[in-house]
């Protein structure tokens, strides 16, 4: 098996725990917490089918070389990937969103629930609310994206 297709395979894998912990885990326990997990696990399966891609167009030589790190290979495919293929930006941004809310938890002090949301404020106090209706929104654009991955993959071949 191909590295690019075991990455694939881990974003599936890495979303249906996402959406079980959501579905299943988060409507038994209402512990707003589990949204953080959640979002972590959303993340991670973006970024296997985002390096998947990579490493797919790299293997036929269509790319040139790229600093295999999460933020440089978002980069790179917003900058020279997306136009080629015709990927619409409305696929990644919730990616994007979701780097920065994961990026605002690990530099918040103060986190906090209320009413089944989990709130991250700042050190300017803005806040960034993580709910359960939009991770499900969350959860459909990443699975868009990886169908939509893996039909240019097989169309390429």
């Amino acid at each position: 098996m191909e590295e690019f297709e075991e990455k694939l395979k881990a974003g599936r894998d890495k979303i249906f725990v996402a959406d079980h912990m959501l579905m299943t885990t988060y409507s038994l326990l209402k512990d707003p917490k589990i949204l953080l997990s959640i979002l972590d696990n959303i993340s991670l399966a973006y970024e296997n089918t985002l390096s998947a891609f990579l490493q797919y167009e790299r293997l036929f030589r269509r790319i040139s070389s790229y600093t295999p790190e999460a933020g440089s290979e978002l980069n790179f495919f917003q900058l020279k990937v997306m136009n080629k293929y015709g990927i619409k930006e409305d696929l990644i941004e919730p990616y994007v969103r979701i780097r920065d809310i994961l990026k605002a938890h690990k530099d918040s002090n103060i986190e906090f629930s209320r009413n089944g949301n989990y709130i991250i404020a700042n050190d300017d106090y803005d806040l960034t609310k993580i709910s359960a209706e939009e991770i499900k929104k969350d959860i459909k654009s990443c699975k868009d994206f990886q169908a939509l991955i893996e039909k240019k993959i097989k169309t390429l071949i």
